[in-house]
């Protein structure tokens, strides 16, 4: 007959398994780490809990051999009395369930999800089976302890670490971590392993001035076009960077001046620490938190067989840089060209600064391009012997020389083409991607349209350098034509021409000598009026830089306004049709 005590015994014993069978799995799968986190910035209960789970959980072999000796202690007084209450494979079946349901499955799948719940309030009866289990329990951990090692908390690398933020982060609406947040933690682990040579901005895309670089308007011009702050100065070579000249510095700088680089790099002695590509990310931002400088140049050690070794500079690195590996995303600010150094990707804004207002503030601003000495002689030369226009029935050589040297001279270059492209001034965009980019300069085929058929025409232009594309007439034939060739003829003596072709560039850099009807015209005038009054030109008084000779340069070589009198195609015709009437154009 069964006794209620054996009942009551069974039930006990059930209890006492599913309890140590629990805790064996709810406190040794709270890591000692995970312990610390709670305690340190857990909730004020999760705190509360961890700090008195803490101190058992320390000891991990002794606390794993106490609950083991508790659990075989009464799974075996389990299955004596089962075998008591219920004989044959019926004691079996029973004990067997039991303990797998009620004393194993149950029991650990409630602990595991509430461990530090129930560890908290079975912590002193955690003690005192502890204490009661000592006797076994001690030597065996210690045995443990000698074999497998003390248990000591789990440490993170950082690959792991990072590991861990991106789950966090991706984790969708039940994210801690937002994308921003995500990106910043890992790009924050990764920047202690990454090398100066992954970040830098190479040699050939480097804003650079040479150290012989007169710091006029131009210069100057470049410089607050590009945007930055600090400019490195080469000397002779760009991988012979000697210094560095601050923006900031040339505040005070009088343009008109023109004083070279090197003077204001020496003049404030800018330091530039130089720094081996290998350097990691960590130690340059320790480097520049000294003070030294904000820029660093990169050095690349060259070892070649058969010669010593030796360091090359290959590119610049800023704190701008390493701030921007630290945090994940470029900083673009308000004076940046380029979103990044690596694509060249243009910054977007939505309202531009026009560069060409700087022209106000230059006093020696001037677009005037003309021929020198020596290419004055060869080009009069030309004229005067291969040109019916420019014979000395019509224009002796003297006077022919005196009207071009008020002829401007126009060059075309792949430069400009890409200024008008970008649609900002070719003389300060092309000259900065130069400076910036070396020859990492796109070109552009649109060709310059110099005359345009069914257009009036004034000038002629004779081609010095390149080569030009004719198409003429409505059957659009199309003709080259290359240097010491002059397009427009016509133009010079007839007031009402239009042409009937039109003439683009075929050949980049081309260069031209543009001759206006006015200033041919008045070229003619003053030979017939020499050779009426037998002085003039041809007479040995005859005064080559004398400016009051009626001939008038292009509006871009004026210095002022005041200097010229403004005149219509059609009032030189008429002054050249009555040119022994009229004056003769003086001023």
């Amino acid at each position: 007959m069964v006794q209620a005590y054996e009942i009551a015994v069974m039930v006990l014993c059930l209890m006492g398994s599913a309890l140590c069978s629990g805790l064996t799995l709810g406190l040794l799968s709270l890591d000692l780490t995970e312990l610390r986190v709670y305690i340190d910035c857990g909730t004020p209960q999760q705190q509360k809990y961890a700090k008195k789970i803490y101190p058992i959980r320390k000891r991990g072999n002794q606390l794993l051999v106490s609950l083991l000796v508790g659990n075989t202690a009464v799974n075996s007084a389990l299955a004596i009395v089962s075998a008591e209450l219920f004989s044959g494979i019926y004691g079996f079946l029973v004990s067997t369930v039991s303990i797998l349901y009620l004393g194993e499955i149950i029991p650990q799948a409630v602990f595991h999800r509430h461990g530090l719940l129930v560890g908290y309030y079975t912590v002193y009866l955690v003690i005192t089976l502890m204490v009661i289990t000592c006797p076994i329990a001690w030597p065996t951990a210690k045995i443990l302890g000698w074999i497998l090692g003390e248990e000591t908390e789990l440490r993170y690398t950082r690959k792991q670490i990072q590991s861990l933020v991106n789950i966090h982060g991706s984790a969708g609406t039940a994210a801690e971590f937002s994308r921003d947040e995500t990106a910043v933690l890992g790009s924050a682990m990764e920047f202690w392993e990454k090398t100066v040579r992954e970040v830098m901005t190479p040699l050939d895309k480097v804003f650079m001035l040479d150290a012989t670089t007169p710091l006029n308007f131009e210069t100057l011009s470049l410089i607050f076009y590009s945007g930055h702050s600090r400019v490195p100065v080469f000397r002779n070579t760009r991988h012979n960077v000697i210094g560095v000249v601050f923006a900031k510095d040339l505040i005070l700088l009088d343009p008109d001046d023109g004083i070279q680089a090197q003077t204001i790099m020496a003049l404030f002695n800018r330091e530039v620490p130089d720094v081996p590509s290998d350097l990691t990310l960590g130690d340059l931002l320790k480097e520049f938190k000294t003070g030294r400088g904000h820029l660093a140049i990169v050095k690349d050690l060259i070892s070649s067989e058969g010669k010593d070794p030796f360091y090359e500079t290959i590119g610049v690195v800023t704190l701008e840089d390493v701030i921007e590996e630290l945090i994940g995303s470029e900083i673009v600010d308000e004076t940046d060209v380029f979103e990044d150094n690596e694509s060249q990707t243009r910054v977007k804004r939505k309202r531009r600064f026009d560069p060409t207002v700087l022209n106000m503030l230059d006093s020696q601003r001037s677009n005037r391009s003309t021929l020198s000495s020596n290419e004055l002689d060869v080009v009069t030369s030309y004229l005067t012997r291969h040109l019916d226009e420019f014979s000395t029935n019509h224009v002796t050589e003297p006077v022919a020389r005196r009207m071009l040297k008020h002829c401007e001279v126009i060059s075309y270059t792949e430069d400009l083409q890409l200024a008008q492209v970008l649609a900002i001034p070719a003389d300060l965009e092309a000259r900065y991607l130069h400076l910036a980019n070396g020859n990492d300069v796109k070109k552009r085929n649109t060709p310059f349209k110099i005359f345009v058929r069914g257009e009036p025409s004034s000038f002629a232009v004779l081609v010095l350098q390149g080569r030009m594309k004719l198409t003429i007439g409505e059957e659009s034939f199309s003709s080259e034509v290359g240097p010491w060739t002059l397009i427009g003829r016509p133009s010079l003596t007839n007031p009402n021409y239009i042409a009937d072709f039109t003439a683009e560039t075929l050949e980049l850099p081309c260069r031209f000598v543009r001759i206006e009807r006015h200033n041919y015209m008045n070229a003619r005038k003053l030979t017939q009026q020499a050779r009426n009054l037998r002085f003039g030109p041809s007479s040995p008084d005859y005064d080559d830089d004398n400016d009051d000779d009626g001939f008038m340069a292009p509006p871009s070589m004026r210095k002022n306004q005041n200097e010229f009198i403004a005149r219509t195609p059609e009032q030189d015709g008429e002054n050249n049709l009555n040119s022994e009437t009229q004056n003769d154009g003086c001023r």
